[in-house]
């Protein structure tokens, strides 16, 4: 019997959009996406799975992760045969062995990276850890190159785009490799899935549901709404002790994921990135969207500032 491998990976970046169209994807009746969402398996296989308590600083912190090449197998098992698989893992943009893990495993996956301009991304995943409880320290620490913002690979390095996606051109020929922008996605996410679709060789002409926003960042506004409702409420842990079955009902109900997302969203507030903060921080990436640009032949002037101070 053949292996059920992955036929396509989205490799990053994180707080891009990946995670809409990761579900964009498992909508399309030709498409299986894996049951964990963010297996890592190409950048921790072998690996011990750090534990919070051992990692206070979050450095390896991915407990979700799977690190056994028969357990990552068997993410795909219930794929049928006229369905293609994939699965979203954003650390194999940055990992050091994914890249190479992922040719010796499956030289002839296709890849998917979904990319955004490095310092607005940065803030989104600021604003991710604040949502979770979870933030390293304050937003303005990012600029002192001796912190945690620094050492952390999902923070300041996620975003040098240039460098870790060479990796990927030198093992995989170009028409495996998709790169797709965060702002042609924000613009008109049916046209870019039907590009994705049409790379993946599925029947391009599906349209995804995608009124229902996912994985959006913020502030929490009432800490109390956010223990009912939240990502980890207290609701959801009890529901899930006392009866799994039920929790996998609703888990699968698109009516109620949706009513409890948007009620979520609510309770976030996204308070803009300051003008100077983002100024300083588009200087640290920007010989890095330059080569960027060179690489995937995409003007990013729209991702830099001018000398004058204004948007470009």
């Amino acid at each position: 019997m053949e292996m059920k491998v992955p036929n396509f990976l989205i490799i990053g970046a994180g707080k891009s959009g990946t995670t809409s169209v990761y579900h964009y994807l498992k909508e399309h009746p030709e498409v299986f996406m894996s049951t964990v969402k963010e297996t890592n398996f190409f950048a921790l296989e072998g690996e011990k799975i750090e534990t919070r308590d051992d990692d206070s600083d979050q450095m390896y912190h991915y407990p979700w992760s799977v690190n056994n090449w028969e357990q990552y197998l068997d993410l795909f098992k219930d794929a049928s045969l006229n369905q293609i698989r994939g699965e979203a893992s954003p650390m194999y943009l940055y990992s050091s062995k994914a890249a190479e893990s992922i040719k010796t495993r499956v030289p002839d996956v296709k890849l998917i990276a979904v990319l955004r301009q490095p310092s607005e991304r940065l803030y989104s995943r600021y604003l991710h850890l604040a949502r979770e409880n979870r933030v390293p320290g304050k937003f303005e620490d990012a600029l002192d190159e001796k912190s945690i913002w620094w050492k952390r690979n999902d923070l300041i390095n996620e975003g040098r785009y240039h460098t870790h996606l060479s990796k990927y051109f030198e093992l995989f020929p170009e028409n495996q490799i998709k790169v797709i922008l965060y702002d042609d996605l924000k613009k008109d996410q049916n046209a870019v899935m039907k590009e994705i679709y049409s790379f993946l060789g599925v029947n391009p002409n599906f349209v995804p549901d995608t009124d229902q926003q996912h994985n959006v960042s913020g502030i929490i506004k009432n800490k109390t709404m956010d223990l009912l409702i939240g990502q980890n409420s207290w609701v959801k842990e009890r529901i899930s002790q006392l009866s799994p079955e039920l929790m996998r009902r609703v888990k699968g109900s698109k009516r109620l994921k949706s009513l409890v997302n948007g009620m979520r969203n609510k309770n976030l507030s996204r308070p803009a990135m300051s003008f100077d903060m983002k100024r300083a921080l588009d200087e640290i990436y920007k010989s890095e969207i330059d080569s960027l640009s060179n690489l995937i032949d995409r003007n990013l002037d729209h991702w830099k500032v001018n000398t004058e101070g204004a948007w470009r």
